[in-house]
Parts: C-alpha cells; structure tokens; sequence
C-alpha cells in the first residue's frame, strides 16, 4: 500500500494498482486479515437458528443441555464468534441457520452425473441441487454420488452384495474438505478445488460464482 492508500501488486517487472475488490479481498484473506465465513449475514438473527441442532451440537462439544445455561441463545452465539452485535455471521448461517437458501442462495452443491468424460456434454443422467446447513449439502451430496458410483463383486460370490468401486471414506474426505476449504466470500472468483480420477470415471469438485458444483463424469 503506497502512501496515498492504493494498493499497488507486481506485475512482471512492474506493479500495477489492484482496482477489483473481489481482488482486494483475497489479498486480505492471504495475510489473514479477512475471513469470508466472518461476514455478516443481513437480517439473520439468532431468531433464525435451528435451536435442535445447535442444542445436539452444544451436548456434543460441551457435554451439557443447552437448555440449562444461563445465557441466553444470541449470548452463547455471539460467544462463539458466530454473530456480532445480534447478526449471524456466514459461519453461524452455514452451522446452524434455517431456511439458509433465502439468504445465502449462492451456497449450494449443483451435482450433475455426465455420460461421457467431457463436461461440454448437453446431456445428462442425473442432476441436483443441495442446499441448507454444511451438514444438509454433506449429506445430500454424499447420497447423490453413492447412488451414481457402480457396486462391483470385487471376487465374491454371485449372491453377495457388491462393493462401492471407491471407498465411501475416499467421498467423505473429499466433500469434507471441499466444503470446509471453499471461498466463502459471496462473490468468490471461480476456481477448481479437487479432481479425483479413478479408472475410466472421474469426479470434479469445481466453485464458481454463483454455487458449489459436483460433476461426475462416466465412461459407460
């Protein structure tokens, strides 16, 4: 940052001004200054969180009732960094807000399952979208690959029950981090995050502008 207070970046064998605040705000982010999941959610309070599954989290993490404390819910809240000033982060939105859709429309997993190995194709065997809390897009993401993967005999006998043709951990893990390490600035440039391939079939994890995207790509 100069002296006037532009923030100039190298480029080449000069430095240009950085302009684009999408730009600006993953500079910040690098250097730890800003976190995408910290910023504000407008208009959605501690009204708006899901006290069931904040109470089974709370008995989790604490090993005790919820219901007895003697703060109350927005207190508790905003203790766990999850809200400022009544305000729900994108944090406590994503954790344990309801009806999260409406107001972080941006945040979903598009799964789409291709016949060939090309995502250009114009067809498609199966396709859907997930939103909600981290957990509801986990779950339904997960269910949709495993009902789009073959089960093989793996050298078992005929009347056996066929295996996953890829570990359901290899899933777990995949969807994990993707969903954990994305960008959640809501405007986030678009970028690739995983791409696993295994034989003639491939996943690929991809983030754009406007959602989470899952491709799975089948030679058949």
């Amino acid at each position: 940052m100069d002296r006037n207070g532009a923030i100039r970046v190298k480029s080449g064998a000069d430095k240009r001004k950085a302009t684009s605040r999408e730009e600006i705000q993953r500079m910040y982010q690098s250097s730890g200054l800003l976190h995408g999941d910290e910023t504000l959610v407008p208009r959605m309070s501690a009204e708006d969180i899901d006290e069931r599954a904040f109470s089974v989290f709370y008995m989790k993490q604490f090993g005790e009732e919820f219901e007895e404390q003697d703060l109350p819910l927005h207190q508790i809240i905003e203790n766990m960094d999850l809200s400022r000033n009544g305000t729900l982060n994108i944090a406590g939105v994503l954790l344990f807000g309801k009806n999260t859709v409406y107001r972080l429309p941006v945040f979903i997993v598009k799964c789409i399952h291709y016949p060939g190995m090309e995502i250009s194709d114009d067809n498609y065997i199966d396709s859907e979208d997930y939103s909600g809390t981290i957990k509801d897009m986990f779950d339904g993401t997960l269910k949709y690959i495993l009902r789009n993967i073959r089960r093989v005999q793996n050298g078992q006998g005929i009347n056996s029950l066929g295996e996953l043709e890829i570990p359901k951990i290899v899933f777990e893990e995949l969807i994990t981090n993707a969903l954990i390490h994305r960008d959640y600035q809501p405007r986030a440039s678009a970028r690739q995050l995983n791409h696993l391939k295994h034989k003639e079939r491939k996943l690929k994890y991809q983030e754009s502008d406007s959602h989470f995207i899952c491709n799975q790509n089948t030679s058949l």
